[in-house]
């Protein structure tokens, strides 16, 4: 559904998931159903071009992105992973990149154990960009532990990886780990299905 009231609260996201789970079509369907096109600006970070991803214009350099726009596109600088966050950041903080969202498309790559402040700054000041931001990454474990309480929803499919109580969630810094972690075990029990977006549980943290 698009968003309608443009003084809504601004929310971050992760998803996550092992590979062939279906998490780029997710996204896509997240922000092409949730967004006005035609008045927000919506960002993928992505050095790759997985299939749900290819109808999406490409921009390399953020020259591209100061130019009056609107709609989705894909966006990897060259030059790194780092130089890329860089980006977003500065054309946010100079006041190009307004009202819409940024997708972190494997955030690992993107950000690290513990990011430059001015990089904490704008993850937890989106509401002040007007942005909601998506995460996906792999396992619970490799999300980025200083992202882990800031998000406003976590969203489980399959992982390749063992726990067996949830405190084990809890040592990690997740919050509401017992429902994250009721949901991922529900998850790893249902059968794969044929459709292109696997088995899924989003469980609102709290936060």
């Amino acid at each position: 559904m698009i968003h309608e009231d443009n003084t809504r609260d601004r929310e971050a996201h992760a998803i996550i998931g092992g590979n062939q789970q279906g998490k780029s079509s997710l996204i896509n369907e997240l922000i092409t159903k949730g967004y006005d096109k035609r008045c927000e600006k919506i960002i993928v970070l992505n050095s790759t071009n997985p299939k749900p991803f290819q109808s999406y214009f490409f921009c390399s350099s953020p020259l591209q992105l100061k130019k009056k726009w609107n709609g989705i596109v894909r966006y990897h600088n060259s030059t790194g992973y780092k130089e890329t966050l860089d980006d977003i950041y500065q054309l946010c903080a100079d006041g190009y990149l307004r009202k819409g969202a940024v997708v972190f498309d494997d955030c690992t790559k993107y950000i690290g154990f513990n990011p430059p402040q001015k990089i904490k700054d704008f993850l937890v000041d989106r509401a002040m960009y007007d942005l909601d931001l998506y995460f996906t990454t792999h396992a619970l474990a490799f999300f980025p532990a200083w992202c882990r309480r800031m998000v406003n929803t976590v969203t489980v499919f399959k992982t390749a990886e063992t726990f067996e109580t949830s405190r084990e969630l809890k040592e990690l810094g997740y919050p509401n780990y017992e429902r994250i972690f009721a949901a991922w075990q529900q998850t790893m029990q249902t059968k794969s299905t044929k459709n292109f977006i696997q088995p899924h549980i989003t469980i609102a943290t709290g936060v």
